[in-house]
């Protein structure tokens, strides 16, 4: 693990006030992402998180997406200890380094609580994945689990455990729990939407009668890894673009101020729907070929758009959106549009009972609304409050370190889900293609 990798950084989130008890001081919380870990630092006795540490995942090695890695490690045994071993010693260098740096000891870490979705959870504790990829598509292994973290081989203390929520399904694992425990609106009564983006986007609508949950494969696009120029949403990425009001030529905001290197997926979205607007793509997401303007390239194979020039990159190479990153985008976000639809559909909600829409995750947290609605990706919301946390998942795992008896609580939540199963949904289906196409949202 390389310094490149980390990111310091603490979030702001709801905490609940820590039981009164002789635990010990200190305990972690880590989101097993598909394509980021992110792990924080807990005092238990203060109810906060004082340090955070996320790295990419290295099961990028060998696939972006969750159903590339299930294949692979159906192929043989040694695949599957491959992809188990990939998680645990990167979670067990970031344990390492986090407590190290905060000078605590591994006989002061109480506890441990993961979340992910259901093939990093099964991944991590080395649980075969192979239901989820044959009809009817359902996890085996559901329950809840809590073992000795040493038996894991990511922390040297017998004492210290560590807990995973419930799998609630299929490709919906604890991290999806774990963000609806974190955003308060099963206790609030609200009728909401939660969000949660990431290479698999959780979408939950809930209501004083239920919960509908479901699962959209998002792809990776929206965290910067599929595109042409893309990097994460960190120093050096645009994150948002515009035009200037005297040249008219596209203007950039780069995270932490220095030359860019790439462009992430809010910069991605921003860029997207200021084409858009401007019309230099049309509503299935083609530039228009007639168009003279010095930062739309004619290459031989893909039509760019560009932001920088590669004198004003740091890479010294220009940074543009592709056709091609176009296609990927619409993808991606026909996905996670079909799934808001076809949730409200199945819940007999209309937009406007939506009094909160909590919309959370690296992306989901950063990402600029008007853009978002203006490429179709959530429709707009008239009576809706929007909350944009940095982590929900994480947030909600934070929660369950401090206090333990949240575990009842998850377990409550799981009674009131609704599973919505989106693969061979034929409403679900026709959603998906009708939102691969641009329209502004009214």
């Amino acid at each position: 693990m390389s310094g490149d990798d980390c990111e310091v950084g603490l979030p702001h989130i709801r905490m609940s006030e820590p039981p009164v008890n002789d635990r010990r001081g200190f305990g972690l919380s880590i989101d097993a992402g598909t394509s980021t870990i992110t792990i924080h630092l807990i005092d238990i006795t203060k109810g906060i998180v004082i340090d955070e540490i996320r790295v990419s995942n290295p099961q990028n090695s060998i696939g972006f997406d969750i159903v590339s890695r299930a294949k692979f490690s159906t192929e043989c045994l040694a695949n599957r200890q491959h992809l188990t071993n990939l998680v645990r010693n990167v979670i067990r260098d970031m344990v390492h380094l986090i407590t190290d740096r905060n000078s605590v000891l591994s006989k002061d870490v109480d506890c441990i609580v993961i979340v992910g979705n259901t093939v990093m959870h099964h991944l991590f504790f080395d649980l075969p994945v192979d239901s989820l990829l044959e009809p009817p598509f359902h996890a085996k292994d559901k329950q809840s689990i809590e073992v000795p973290a040493r038996d894991l081989h990511i922390i040297d203390n017998m004492e210290t455990t560590c807990y995973s929520p419930p799998i609630v399904e299929s490709f919906i694992g604890p991290d999806a729990i774990s963000m609806i425990l974190a955003s308060g609106l099963v206790e609030s009564k609200k009728v909401a939407l939660a969000v949660d983006v990431g290479t698999n986007t959780e979408v939950a609508v809930i209501k004083p009668d239920g919960i509908w949950l479901a699962s959209a494969a998002s792809g990776s696009a929206f965290e910067g890894i599929s595109l042409e120029c893309g990097l994460p949403a960190k120093e050096g990425a645009i994150d948002l673009v515009w035009l200037s009001e005297v040249t008219e030529e596209p203007q950039y905001r780069v995270i932490g101020d220095v030359k860019p290197r790439g462009i992430c997926g809010t910069g991605a979205i921003s860029a997207l729907a200021l084409l858009l607007r401007t019309g230099i793509i049309n509503n299935v997401g083609s530039f228009f070929r007639d168009l003279e303007l010095t930062w739309i390239v004619q290459g031989s194979s893909s039509t760019h758009f560009i932001l920088a020039s590669s004198m004003a990159s740091a890479s010294q190479s220009p940074i543009y959106l592709s056709q091609i990153d176009i296609r990927i985008l619409q993808e991606s976000k026909a996905a996670i549009a079909a799934a808001v639809e076809h949730l409200l559909d199945v819940s007999a909600t209309s937009r406007d009972d939506i009094s909160e829409f909590y919309l959370t995750g690296a992306f989901g947290s950063s990402l600029n609304l008007g853009d978002a609605t203006a490429i179709g990706l959530f429709p707009f919301f008239h009576n809706a409050w929007v909350v944009q946390p940095s982590g929900g998942a994480i947030a909600g795992a934070d929660e369950m370190v401090i206090n333990p008896e949240l575990r009842v609580t998850v377990e409550e939540i799981l009674d009131r889900i609704n599973y919505v199963d989106l693969m061979e949904n034929a409403s679900y289906e026709n959603l998906f293609q009708q939102a691969r196409f641009f329209k502004q949202d009214d």
